[in-house]
């Protein structure tokens, strides 16, 4: 895992983040957070994969890899990927049951607050419920700071 780690905050150097409209009301100072969406996504009426998936397909590839190597058994429909996204407290609209989170990046601090209680992410994976826990980011310094988040969209419909 720890070699794929590595290739994953390589890689993120490389990616080209999309500032996100629509996601700034829970985004610090009201300035656009900056995050790409892989696998399912719901968008303006589409219904599928992400553009994101298609454009990058071997990093989509390592960050399915990096969950399956810590929870062979969590199934997701949708990875949220940020770049310095400090966020105010909030739940998540879009996610049904448990989420994954991991934080990745030269970053100081910037842990997550859960109902309260900070947890660090850093290099480390965490599991809550997003849709039904308050949840929001602790400042952070000295470095850009990634989070991969995991989770199942509530919108998702599978195909037969």
């Amino acid at each position: 895992m720890e070699q794929l780690l590595k290739e994953i905050k390589n890689e993120l150097s490389q990616i080209r983040f999309n500032k996100s409209t629509y996601r700034a009301s829970i985004n610090k100072n009201n300035i656009k957070p900056e995050s790409i969406i892989f696998g399912y996504r719901t968008h303006f009426g589409h219904h599928g994969l992400s553009a994101n998936t298609l454009k990058y397909p071997e990093f989509y590839e390592h960050l399915k890899q990096l969950m399956h190597s810590h929870d062979p058994d969590f199934k997701f429909t949708t990875i949220t990927v940020n770049k310095n996204f400090k966020c105010l407290p909030h739940y998540d609209g879009n996610n049904v049951g448990d989420s994954y989170i991991i934080g990745l990046g030269d970053y100081k601090h910037g842990e997550i607050n859960v109902e309260g209680k900070k947890y660090d992410i850093h290099n480390k994976f965490l599991t809550f419920n997003g849709s039904k826990m308050k949840h929001w980011v602790e400042p952070w310094t000295d470095g850009d700071r990634y989070t991969l988040v995991y989770y199942n969209n509530k919108n998702y419909k599978k195909k037969n």
